[in-house]
């Protein structure tokens, strides 16, 4: 039986964030995303983050408030998917736990949403504005259904003049949509449900955690048999000799 201070306690939340200025936001929309889009979120945000992890002041956050309005900390506030943020001081960024622009100087320079049966007409519409509004220089969308909640697979937008212009997309005869990222230097892909990043300098694509990990153990083994064989080769050419 409850006690009559359990029955006073709040309602067990997955998480709750301290926010800039002490403010505290337990609401609903801190309820993870449509488990469709959590994958595509958590990839990007790391391979972005290792694309970019020798530049100290390169921000790379996914889930994160960025407060655009100072005067109103509590409405003047969105959350991007992914969003990057490039020449800020990101250490005193993550210690406020929120990226307050008037505060950092500049708004984010690029951001992802994925699409989500709760998030695909704000995140073609109200977004999108707001987006522009603020300043954010890329805007870019991936449908991992492949376009049954946007209409599409990938687009994308870049700032031009305080409005959004498309960005040229190719499409492969394979399916593949992709276009390029000024502001990343990179291309972003999307095939079969997955969203790639492809970097044209190394002629690449990039990999995520997992993927590098499913390299380093097939070039593993790959050492090891070659090593095996050069073992049995040197053994069977011992034997020869002796004979």
């Amino acid at each position: 039986m409850l006690s009559r201070a359990s029955k006073k306690a709040p309602p067990f939340l997955p998480y709750r964030r301290i926010l800039p200025e002490g403010f505290v936001c337990p609401g609903p929309e801190y309820l993870r995303e449509d488990m469709l889009q959590a994958e595509p979120v958590a990839q990007s945000d790391q391979i972005l983050r290792a694309h970019f992890a020798d530049q100290p002041h390169t921000l790379i956050d996914s889930g994160g408030f960025v407060f655009y309005d100072p005067n109103d900390l509590v409405r003047g506030r969105v959350r991007p998917d992914v969003y990057i943020v490039f020449g800020v001081d990101t250490v005193s960024v993550r210690q406020r736990d929120g990226y307050v622009i008037h505060e950092a100087g500049k708004p984010p320079d690029f951001a992802l949403e994925v699409a989500s049966g709760s998030t695909r007409r704000v995140d073609t519409g109200p977004k999108r504005s707001l987006y522009a509004q603020i300043g954010i220089g890329e805007y870019w969308r991936f449908d991992p259904t492949g376009g049954d909640f946007y209409g599409y697979a990938l687009a994308g937008d870049l700032l031009v003049d305080g409005s959004y212009l498309p960005v040229d997309l190719s499409l492969e005869q394979d399916g593949m949509s992709w276009g390029y990222s000024p502001v990343l230097d990179l291309c972003l892909c999307a095939s079969n449900g997955r969203l790639i990043f492809y970097d044209r300098k190394s002629g690449q694509y990039l990999n995520n955690m997992a993927e590098e990990r499913a390299a380093r153990l097939a070039a593993d083994a790959g050492r090891l048999a070659a090593e095996a064989e050069v073992a049995r080769l040197e053994e069977e050419l011992r034997r020869l000799r002796g004979a």
